[in-house]
């Protein structure tokens, strides 16, 4: 077990960089000196959803190979929400979604996401996305999906629920 010691305390700027989610722990070993295993800290007005994406969840099926893996942080207060993806098999996309749409359905794009300049195959919302209140619950809910769109697929080749 790993304690802070006794008498930490923290300024204001960096106890509101904490509960904003900025902070990590991260244990070193050995084996891997830049660390093995890591655990963001939030703050109790955040959840946190991790989706995969395949073309099996697309309305109707798609067959592919290509796949992701997701991540969404919603502030439950205000709304806001940072979402990435890592695609695999889809370097040619030529947008990425969240959708409003529960499993099975198709829905209306709710955010554009923007492709990283770095990474062809990461996406993420623009700084500073905000849900409006009805979204939001609706996001809570599993009502949304993220889409990767590709030019044999304009529909979309990939899709991953994000669910509670």
């Amino acid at each position: 077990m790993w304690t802070a010691p006794e008498d930490t305390s923290l300024g204001l700027e960096t106890f509101e960089d904490m509960l904003s989610g900025a902070f990590y722990t991260n244990f070193h070993t050995p084996k891997n000196p830049s660390g093995e295993i890591r655990g963001q800290i939030f703050s109790p007005d955040y959840s946190l959803y991790t989706f995969p994406l395949s073309g099996d969840q697309e309305v109707p099926p798609v067959t592919t190979e290509a796949s992701g893996d997701g991540y969404a942080l919603l502030n439950d207060v205000n709304g806001y929400v940072d979402l990435r993806v890592v695609t695999q098999g889809v370097e040619d996309a030529v947008a990425a979604h969240i959708h409003q749409g529960i499993e099975g359905t198709n829905g209306g794009v709710v955010v554009g996401l923007e492709q990283s300049v770095d990474d062809v195959n990461v996406w993420q919302t623009p700084e500073g996305t905000a849900l409006t209140d009805e979204q939001k619950l609706a996001f809570q809910s599993g009502g949304h999906y993220v889409n990767v769109h590709t030019p044999a697929v304009g529909s979309g080749e990939i899709r991953g629920q994000v669910e509670p």
